[in-house]
């Protein structure tokens, strides 16, 4: 024989649920003058013998059916309905990711048929795995070096940070909120592991960037230093040390004055003014050991020796303003530690150069050449498939790949292990609903110094989201 599967309170609180619920519905019937008094107290009375439960004392059916009894089993019914959708609910989004994931892995078995992509050649796959929703549009985003941390900066003057690994959806709380870092919208914003922790730099709108150390214990941004001191919009804030054993954070910061500005960052002291490099608005800038390249409203791109300001060399050949340019690594030995470079902006293009030699003579500051010819950069490739602005550029830790995103709503991945022949690897057109302005990928990890490198890529645009690629 079947046996109920309870324990005996609970099929005492079953069988009381039920002779309550039908006592509720014999006073709503005697109410109505549906049924006879006599034949309900019977049934009610024969009920409670069948079930073995007694009756409380001075309690009717009318006390019973206003108690927080009567109507127990019709609410423990309704939320077994409602328990019952949401499993059905979840089983079916699990096959809706289970179908998806299937074909995630056939695609990535089709590109490379002798099993997983390896990780100097990884390439994020072709959906996000998950979304922030940040609410506001997002202009410049950054990984932490160690840490699944970004460091997000918006319209208007927020830095958020978020952790990437567990956020998720439209009501993702960020990790920490600066809701008011600067008085207007920030324009970029750059981080380095630097004294045990972590400095970020910020640049904005209000004609200032920012310095601040990120406290882990306490996941709060501290300001350190206000850098003061340009006229109008600082356009790039960009961290760096003179040479790799440097006791000094240099952050050098770009603007619409013309002017490229190199401040310490301990005492927030101006160390040096570059004012003649441009005859128009600064936008970009990259800085690798003691080089500096910047890029122009005037369309121009210009390579710089900063210690001692002597310009090395000048790029012509793009039509409209430059928005963003990049170092790319030596393809070998070198004495030179800057050889070639990305530039993009609004005519669709990304630029691949070969910058030129400088003189160098011993104990002096390098200098152009006497040739005048000898001193522009060789245009290597043009790398064209954006039909908008390309906004930002991120070369991964390996040098291999070139990420670009763009006006058009795309992100696009190139190999460029090969400088005079770029190639498309993959492009990712439908991420975003509207203008894609920066990407972040790991660019601290590097396989030959032994550490590893994180396959995660994020990219934020004016959609007011955030997309996060993991391997």
């Amino acid at each position: 024989m079947w046996r109920v599967p309870l324990t005996q309170t609970q099929q005492a609180d079953l069988n009381a649920a039920v002779v309550d619920y039908v006592a509720w519905v014999a006073e709503e019937q005697q109410a109505d003058g549906s049924a006879g008094r006599n034949s309900l107290a019977e049934t009610v009375s024969a009920l409670r013998q069948l079930l073995e439960v007694h009756a409380p004392p001075a309690t009717g059916p009318s006390q019973s059916a206003g108690g927080s009894q009567s109507l127990l089993l019709p609410r423990k019914w309704n939320s077994i309905v409602q328990l019952q959708r949401k499993i059905m609910a979840l089983e079916e989004q699990v096959g809706q990711l289970n179908s998806q994931l299937e074909a995630l892995q056939a695609a990535q078995g089709e590109e490379d048929p002798h099993g997983p992509v390896s990780a100097p050649d990884w390439v994020p796959r072709a959906v996000p795995w998950s979304t922030i929703s940040t609410r506001h549009p997002d202009t410049c985003i950054k990984l932490h070096p160690l840490l699944p941390l970004c460091f997000m900066g918006d319209e208007y003057g927020r830095v958020l940070v978020y952790d990437f690994l567990t956020a998720k959806g439209n009501n993702t709380l960020p990790h920490a909120q600066l809701s008011s870092a600067h008085l207007k919208g920030l324009t970029s914003l750059d981080l380095v592991p630097w004294e045990g922790t972590v400095t970020l730099a910020t640049s904005s709108k209000d004609l200032t960037a920012r310095i601040w150390t990120w406290d882990q214990k306490e996941s709060t941004l501290n300001l350190q230093q206000t850098l003061l001191g340009h006229e109008h919009i600082v356009s790039q804030v960009v961290l760096k040390q003179k040479t790799e054993n440097s006791t000094t954070l240099y952050a050098f910061t770009c603007s619409r004055d013309a002017t490229v500005r190199i401040w310490d960052t301990d005492t927030g002291i101006c160390v040096k003014t570059l004012p003649h490099l441009h005859r128009d608005w600064i936008r970009c800038l990259d800085v690798r050991g003691e080089y500096l390249l910047t890029g122009s409203q005037d369309t121009s791109l210009r390579l710089t020796h900063w210690p001692s300001g002597n310009a090395i060399s000048m790029g012509l050949g793009h039509e409209f303003p430059i928005e963003t340019v990049k170092f790319l690594p030596p393809l070998c030995d070198t004495t030179m530690p800057v050889t070639h470079c990305v530039s993009a902006g609004r005519d669709d293009v990304i630029k691949l150069w070969e910058l030129p030699v400088p003189v160098l003579l011993p104990h002096a500051a390098p200098t152009p050449h006497l040739d005048p010819d000898k001193n522009y950069f060789t245009l290597v490739a043009d790398i064209r498939g954006h039909s908008s602005w390309v906004k930002d550029l991120q070369v991964d830790a390996m040098g291999q790949r070139l990420y670009s995103c763009s006006d058009d709503k795309s992100v696009k991945c190139w190999d460029i292990s090969d400088y005079r022949s770029p190639t498309l690897v993959k492009s990712w057109d439908i991420i975003h609903s509207a203008f894609v302005n920066c990407i972040a990928i790991d660019s601290y990890g590097s396989l030959q110094e032994g550490q590893q490198r994180r396959e995660v890529m994020l990219t934020a645009g004016l959609d007011c989201k955030c997309n996060i690629f993991l391997k």
